[in-house]
């Protein structure tokens, strides 16, 4: 299998995730055409989910299976909050 370079630094990806990751844009440049994109920071979100003491999980994965997931809804809450304070 081909791996290539990430670009983040996070090691090697395969060929197909790469190719995954160009649909997935086109994708989001689509709901770009129809929606109000917000880029929201997410540093710091991610230490106070995994201390949680609520147990958290998604379709029965915790925080660390499933980081991208709970990384959008703690950006949304932090979106939220930054509206609320305005």
């Amino acid at each position: 299998m081909e791996f290539l370079t990430d670009l983040l630094g996070q090691g090697a990806v395969s060929a197909k995730a790469v190719k995954a990751a160009a649909q997935d844009a086109g994708v989001a440049w689509r709901i770009a055409e129809r929606h109000d994109v917000v880029r929201v920071p997410v540093d710091g979100l991610l230490d106070p989910l995994r201390a949680s003491n609520f147990g958290l999980s998604t379709m029965g994965r915790a925080v660390d299976e499933d980081a991208a997931d709970f990384l959008a809804a703690a950006a949304a809450g932090r979106h939220a909050a930054g509206l609320i304070a305005a």
